[in-house]
């Protein structure tokens, strides 16, 4: 399964655009996608820089690598075929609901790791404030 950054590559050259060109869009610095390229895995920062200047990239493709690339790609509803086209539009609505459910997860993980930073820099504090140089 590709990782990330090469979906990100991949993505550079669906739209024909250079890797720096694409940095320079979400307001990244080149070197930075270089390096998720290279494996390291991008900010929810960059996530969301992507997802909002590219509203035709497939969030699920972006963040798990499944469906099409773009999301007019997803279902096409044909206005002659009712039935088909309300299914389509359910798988559609779950397909978002599954994509809104990955993204809490992260949110959730994310949320987890602030929350030990934060332990861990309370200890910090206190172990290197000057009172605490004092009593000891």
């Amino acid at each position: 399964m590709q990782q990330i950054g090469e979906r990100i590559d991949t993505l550079c050259g669906a739209m024909g655009i250079s890797r720096r060109k694409f940095a320079e869009k979400i307001g990244e610095n080149p070197s930075t996608i270089a390096s998720i390229v290279r494996g390291s895995s991008p900010s929810a920062n960059i996530i969301c820089s992507i997802i909002e200047h590219y509203p035709e990239l497939n969030e699920r493709w972006l963040l798990m690598g499944e469906g099409p690339i773009w999301k007019k790609d997803l279902f096409t509803v044909s206005s002659s075929e009712d039935e088909k086209g309300q299914e389509a539009l359910r798988q559609q609505i779950e397909y978002k609901n599954e994509t809104i459910n990955a993204l809490k997860g992260q949110v959730s993980a994310l949320e987890k790791t602030v929350e030990l930073l934060e332990k861990q820099l309370a200890i910090l504090e206190q172990k290197f404030s000057p009172h605490a140089r004092i009593a000891s």
